[in-house]
């Protein structure tokens, strides 16, 4: 019960409800939560160490406080960063001693966000962008925040039996529905792509289908666009029609110019604000972008390093199982929402990127062969269990 009420009040942090009591609440406690989960990972008897996310978050901090000092920026923004920064050590370690607690996080996180989604579409009465609000962020991080827990949901939901197995179904199909229902853009592309790449692992039929599907939309696009209905639907979401005040390019041509003044170390923590004010925006819409105009190209290097490290595990994954590779989408999503936003300012979303990163890497642990002994009745993460016929587990 204890693990459960905990895993609970983190969720109520990845989500950003803390916000509508203080938003500080939600910045230090979930870098704090996050960097408590980084070291008692490092400390437990079974974890494993994995020294680029011990190196490069300290190395950020550095830079950071460099920055800071060097262009005078506000104490308020730099100690936002540094706390951003100092949340990827939650991703130092791992350990299958926290796989239960990871598993409650992300339910819970996907259950609170799917409820809020829903419960103000039906306030609302239509389902179109902009109708979503978020407590911490906007409405793209709740979206991605469900893409990236909607896998081990659906995971859940295969191993589970009788009537558990309906009602996590008919979950998993709510989460999706609520990512349409934010209108997010980024959130319905990375749904789509995460759902398609889980399907086609493995499954030569499911491959040529979607192959055909897409190559029949390709060759019938104008005729497709002639529908006023499908015309209709994709204006509502953004995808027709849609010209946005400030465009990505607009907005990183703007931030390269200040990273060419700045290359070393930026422009300072929270500056951006001020140089982008001008455009009506608070950030560069880019983690990479944003961490080079705010503290420098050798930091965005670091970040880039940290990136390449994350997404590693989905390329191994690809090589192992299906399972595994399912375990490793929320790392996919998290990128894929980091190509538009910039989540790393989000501690409350690093602490559930680092659950989702911790799940990923006990699925590999569990593909190369960490068994147990033999006759041992061994339980699956997602709830299904069985017996082992294979040699002691190794480390």
């Amino acid at each position: 019960m204890s693990l459960t009420l905990i895993a609970f009040m983190a969720a109520i942090l990845t989500t950003g409800l803390t916000s509508l009591f203080a938003h500080k609440l939600t910045l230090l406690g979930g870098a704090v939560a996050a960097g408590l989960f980084g070291v008692l990972g490092l400390l437990s008897r079974r974890g494993s160490i994995h020294p680029v996310f011990v190196v490069g978050p300290m190395a950020l901090c550095v830079i950071c406080l460099l920055s800071a000092e060097s262009n005078v920026a506000p104490g308020s923004s730099a100690i936002h960063v540094l706390a951003s920064y100092g949340a990827l050590l939650g991703l130092a370690a791992s350990t299958p001693d926290f796989s239960r607690f990871c598993r409650r996080l992300i339910f819970f996180t996907f259950a609170i966000q799917v409820t809020w989604v829903l419960t103000q579409t039906a306030m609302a009465g239509r389902i179109a962008s902009w109708t979503v609000t978020a407590a911490a962020s906007g409405g793209n991080l709740v979206a991605a925040q469900i893409v990236m827990t909607l896998p081990l949901v659906y995971l859940a939901a295969r191993d589970a039996t009788g009537a558990r197995k309906l009602i996590l179904r008919i979950v998993v199909l709510l989460g999706a529905f609520s990512v349409f229902c934010v209108g997010s853009r980024n959130g319905i592309g990375s749904l789509i792509l995460l759902t398609t790449l889980g399907a086609l692992f493995n499954r030569k039929k499911t491959a040529m289908f979607a192959c055909a599907f897409l190559s029949l939309i390709i060759v019938f696009i104008n005729e497709i666009l002639q529908n006023a209905f499908v015309v209709d639907l994709l204006v509502r979401f953004r995808f027709l029609r849609f010209e946005a005040q400030n465009s990505r390019s607009l907005i990183w041509s703007i931030c390269s110019d200040y990273i060419g003044q700045s290359p070393w170390l930026g422009i300072g923590p929270g500056v951006s604000e001020k140089v982008l004010a001008v455009l009506e925006i608070n950030h560069a819409h880019n983690n990479i972008v944003q961490v080079a105009l705010e503290c420098g190209v050798p930091a965005a290097i670091i970040a880039i390093l940290l990136f390449a490290a994350l997404l590693r595990l989905p390329a191994v994954a690809l090589l192992r199982d299906r399972d595994a590779f399912i375990c490793s989408l929320p790392i996919i999503g998290y990128f894929l929402i980091s190509l538009t936003d910039n989540p790393i300012h989000h501690p409350q979303t690093t602490l559930l990127l680092a659950a989702a990163v911790n799940e990923c890497r006990q699925a590999l642990r569990r593909s190369a062969g960490a068994v147990a002994p033999v006759g041992q009745l061994q339980h699956s993460p997602f709830g299904s269990a069985a017996v082992i016929p294979n040699a002691a587990m190794t480390r």
